[in-house]
């Protein structure tokens, strides 16, 4: 009898579909959207580096540096950046003592001092097992299934290093199914659980969500360097070939504005009036030389790229 309703009850859900379908058609409706093509705010590339992840859940710590390792393969695919390896900065962190996790401030200092334009960092805030209910209609006990999965949840972070401003905060999450027996599930019987491996793959589905999100994110972003030194009417910029300046590029730098302090106690400078106008001169492989057009500069200053 059950097998009967059931029969019925798809065919009708069938014809009400193939009417709904149609009419979409007549009207001309697409189903799919098309994105936009994104822009970049310049085309010179951002330096950036992905650093270790937070582990907040207690997974393993090969694990947590594979999460964060992922991500950084992911990113090194992007064309709008050169990406630092895991390996020098991990060389870096210890090398100087510096303790994690990073904080956000902390890792505005790593990112200065390897020359970078933004850092990413991250946590691992969640891995849990989930029950759904899956099918066409889940409201309708009889046409659904139960299932198990294995669900990560990621926190990144973009912080951009001139001005230690947050470019982005997101969560991604991945999930897996367990491949638990359906009897089982409904019974409250579940054996499997979350292993490594189902641990894992779920942090990899996580990664690959959060890497998009991250290169939406850097299309939208400035191009920022640092003045590293000063000699009479040049100066040495912490960019070169690597980043795509070429010969004839054109910064500005700006004196310090005003300071803005966020709810969280985060502190932001704001840019003041055009302190400096700059040409590149001499272009290396990771750092350029500029001519000072007008104004004078400063070891340390930001320099704002005008393409």
């Amino acid at each position: 009898m059950l097998c009967k309703r059931r029969a019925t009850f798809t065919v009708c859900l069938a014809m009400v579909l193939a009417v709904f379908l149609t009419m979409f058609t007549l009207a001309g409706c697409s189903l799919y959207k098309h994105s936009k093509g994104a822009s970049f705010a310049s085309d010179l590339k951002l330096r950036i580096a992905v650093l270790p992840f937070e582990n907040q859940v207690g997974v393993s710590p090969e694990l947590s540096e594979k999460t964060s390792a992922l991500l950084a393969e992911y990113l090194s695919d992007y064309k709008r950046v050169v990406l630092v390896s895991p390996e020098e900065v991990d060389a870096y962190i210890k090398a100087n003592g510096i303790p994690l996790p990073l904080t956000q401030s902390t890792a505005v200092l790593v990112g200065r001092a390897l020359g970078l334009n933004a850092v990413v960092t991250g946590s691992i805030s969640e891995v849990s097992q989930v029950y759904r209910r899956t099918g066409w209609l889940r409201w309708f006990t009889f046409l659904n299934n139960k299932k198990e999965f294995v669900n990560a949840v990621l926190v990144g972070r973009v912080v951009e290093v001139a001005s230690g401003t947050m470019i982005l905060a997101e969560t991604s999450q991945g999930e897996i199914q367990t491949g638990e027996k359906e009897d089982d599930l409904w019974n409250q019987q579940s054996r499997q659980g979350p292993t490594q491996e189902l641990v894992s793959e779920s942090l990899s589905r996580a990664v690959a969500s959060m890497s998009e999100t991250i290169e939406d994110a850097l299309d939208g972003a400035p191009w920022k360097g640092f003045i590293v030194q000063v000699s009479d009417k040049t100066a040495l910029l912490d960019g070169g070939q690597d980043v795509g300046i070429r010969p004839g590029d054109k910064f500005d730098v700006y004196s310090l504005g005003e300071k803005i302090t966020n709810a969280a106690g985060h502190t932001y400078i704001l840019p003041g009036p055009l302190q400096a106008s700059l040409e590149a001169s001499r272009v290396d492989e990771k750092t350029t030389e500029l001519t000072v057009v007008s104004g004078s500069v400063q070891t340390g200053d930001i320099a704002h790229s005008l393409r």
